[in-house]
């Protein structure tokens, strides 16, 4: 990827980062949300998220993520609906 390739997408989730909390067990993003110009993109500062998918038509964890770690930026670059809960 070029360099403006690569400050074009910085840019982009640049402006999709904002300050929030969420209570312990609080969806924050769902699975095939569309992803529109109000999509967050999230890095965590304190506490964990779970992700879950679908998979077989059943909603399994596939990670935990902890401080420091981020989500919500596929949807958002690729202008795609969210791909895990």
């Amino acid at each position: 990827m070029s360099p403006i390739g690569v400050a074009t997408s910085c840019d982009i989730l640049y402006k999709t980062v904002c300050v929030a909390e969420f209570a312990d067990g609080e969806e924050i993003i769902a699975i095939d949300e569309p992803c529109d110009e109000n999509s967050k993109f999230y890095i965590i500062d304190t506490g964990e998220a779970s992700v879950t998918i679908r998979k077989d038509g059943v909603m399994k964890q596939v990670a935990m993520l902890a401080e420091g770690k981020c989500f919500g930026e596929t949807a958002i670059l690729n202008d795609q609906p969210r791909n895990a809960t």
